[in-house]
């Protein structure tokens, strides 16, 4: 696919990692098609080459984070559903190196989920917010922190995680679960000192 592709021309002994965001084509940052799904490629470079990107996006563009956010959401709550997920049906002995195999995938989705949720609310003190409604509108009573429904669903994936049979995936769901609630207060704090400052 295209994230392959561009990830697979990254990895040239003279490349400049710092560049490889821009390389990408916009369909990476579609749930169909999303740069992070190479975070579980069984080529060791490939992933960790993903796992760059992915921070580099996080840290160095803003405004792609909501499409991050997207995607992460939708790979989440895919592997949810694979037999080593939270919400599988069945789980058999004959088949565990197959469903350990699934878990850890699982946990470095859930690591990374974590990652982006922790980088962005880190970064917004720093950073500028654009109010999604005109100035007066807010001022006449719309004010209010808006959540994106993939937030929810990511939130609602680290709550059932947190009955998985495994350990580390339930520490990560707490780690996510406070990302999140982080995440919500520091867009708070943004949004009320963005308005602040336009009074």
């Amino acid at each position: 696919g295209d994230a392959g592709d561009a990830l697979k021309k990254s990895l040239a002994p003279k490349a400049n990692v710092k560049r490889i965001p821009l390389a990408l084509p916009p369909s990476c940052l579609m749930p169909h098609n999303f740069v992070g799904e190479l975070l579980l490629h069984s080529d060791d470079d490939l992933a960790m080459c993903a796992s760059r990107v992915v921070q580099q996006l996080t840290a160095q563009y803003p405004a792609r984070r909501k499409d991050l956010l997207a995607c992460f959401a939708k790979l989440l709550s895919t592997a949810l559903r694979q037999p080593g997920g939270a919400n599988m049906e069945l789980r058999s002995q004959h088949h565990q190196p197959a469903l350990e195999a699934m878990e850890a995938q699982l946990h470095t989705v859930v690591v990374h989920v974590t990652q982006l949720l922790t980088a962005w609310a880190d970064a917004l003190p720093n950073e500028p917010l654009e109010l999604p409604e005109p100035f007066a509108r807010e001022m006449a009573g719309s004010q209010v922190v808006r959540i994106e429904p993939e937030l929810i669903e990511i939130d609602a994936a680290a709550l059932a995680l947190l009955g998985h049979p495994a350990a580390p995936l339930r520490t990560s769901a707490l780690k996510l679960m406070s990302a999140t609630r982080s995440l919500f207060y520091a867009r708070k704090a943004a949004y009320d000192r963005t308005v602040s400052d336009r009074l």
